[in-house]
């Protein structure tokens, strides 16, 4: 009985020297990192919003350039879509109140004057 009490003791320390280890471990590494860190933490943010700063001018540029190639489609579309909501306006009035296989045909129409405006 009193060996199986020491050999719980035992088991015990052996538990303790583990943690001790992992700490003695956290702490030596922890001082080796901040002693062969290459350059400060300062010098570490400045160059991280450099690399930002230079990322969201970029971005930037992109969004703008998305910005005026849209502007320019919209203004282009604009003349034909003017031209069509004037070319179908009746004939959608009329397809409000026309059964459903006309409003098909409408429709299909309707997709075949759109196809054959934007791609001639």
């Amino acid at each position: 009985m009193v060996e199986a009490m020491m050999t719980e003791k035992c088991n015990c320390n052996n538990g303790g020297s583990y943690i001790n280890g992992m700490l003695l471990g956290l702490v030596v590494g922890g001082a080796l990192g901040v002693l062969l860190a290459p350059e400060s933490g300062t010098k570490t943010r400045k160059k991280v919003r450099k690399v930002g700063d230079k990322y969201l001018a970029q971005g930037r540029e992109v969004y703008d350039a998305a910005s005026e190639k849209y502007e320019h489609a919209r203004a282009m579309a604009k003349p034909v879509l003017d031209e069509l909501e004037k070319s179908l306006g009746p004939l959608l009035e009329l397809a409000k109140d026309a059964s459903p296989e006309i409003k098909a045909q409408i429709l299909e129409k309707v997709d075949s004057l759109v196809s054959d405006k934007f791609n001639s």
